[in-house]
């Protein structure tokens, strides 16, 4: 039996949830709660800053 893939909605909102849950989160982290490998997070997370839904920290030498 073949698992029904997620919408793009379904994705960002586990995307969300995930940094939401984490205060920051780590790429790592995101690519973990969301279930997305890193290629794909990318992409989307590059959509959600350009549309400030999401903003980028660098924290010393961290990325958040």
């Amino acid at each position: 039996m073949r698992k029904q893939s997620r919408s793009r909605v379904g994705i960002i909102r586990d995307i969300l949830k995930t940094i939401n849950e984490e205060g920051k989160a780590s790429v790592t982290r995101i690519m973990y709660g969301s279930r997305m490998p890193y290629d794909r997070l990318i992409t989307v997370l590059d959509y959600l800053i350009k549309k400030e839904l999401v903003k980028k920290i660098e924290d010393d030498e961290k990325k958040y």
